[in-house]
């Protein structure tokens, strides 16, 4: 009986091992695939939620957590800022929701992109699947945004879905992250090369 349990114990620690081993081997050959395709889903999402940059140019600011991102829109020849994409993320009611921002140059909103969530199925859900609902009303307009729970007048009022006010709240959040990591960047002073007397 010893015998037969050593034996199971055995094969179950060579199928362990074996299957974790296909697993490294897995992930070592398919590592760089999914950085690839994860670069190219993000490049494409700045393209949507900026139509006007032709170029981007990743930036850091020290006012960035480890989660957001940033990239300064150009134009055809790179002569002028068209505007910026911005990925921030805020909690939402299943956990955080990220979401992508386009900013034009004169602060208003592009497009909004919800770019990962965890929202229950049909009712948070439907701020992803149903941009006319929320993401699209900002569209045109400058912030920061204040969420209201029914209409309203205020210019930078938007209105929150309609039960699923804590997924509408937690976009919100995210859509203002980004006019202020804007903000911050355009408040850097620019510099310039001093030309000496000789020169």
């Amino acid at each position: 009986m010893l015998k037969d349990m050593a034996k199971t114990a055995g094969v179950l620690f060579l199928i362990t091992f074996l299957v974790s081993l296909m697993l490294v081997v897995g992930d070592y050959f398919t590592k760089d695939r999914i950085e690839q395709r994860r670069e190219m889903e993000e490049a494409l999402a700045k393209r949507q939620v900026l139509t006007e940059a032709y170029h981007f140019e990743d930036i850091l600011l020290d006012q960035m957590t480890a989660a957001e991102k940033m990239a300064v829109g150009y134009n055809e020849n790179n002569s002028a800022v068209v505007g910026y994409s911005v990925t921030t993320s805020a909690r939402g009611y299943g956990g955080d929701i990220t979401v992508m921002t386009g900013v034009r140059s004169d602060k208003s909103i592009a497009a909004v992109r919800i770019l990962t969530h965890s929202e229950t199925a049909s009712v948070g859900s439907k701020a992803a699947d149903n941009p006319e609902l929320l993401l699209d009303t900002y569209r045109e307009k400058t912030g920061p945004f204040t969420l209201f729970k029914s209409k309203t007048t205020d210019p930078q009022g938007i209105v929150a879905i309609s039960g699923a006010t804590v997924t509408s709240r937690g976009v919100n959040e995210a859509i203002n992250r980004a006019l202020e990591l804007v903000a911050a960047y355009e408040a850097i002073p620019v510099q310039t090369e001093e030309v000496g007397a000789n020169d």
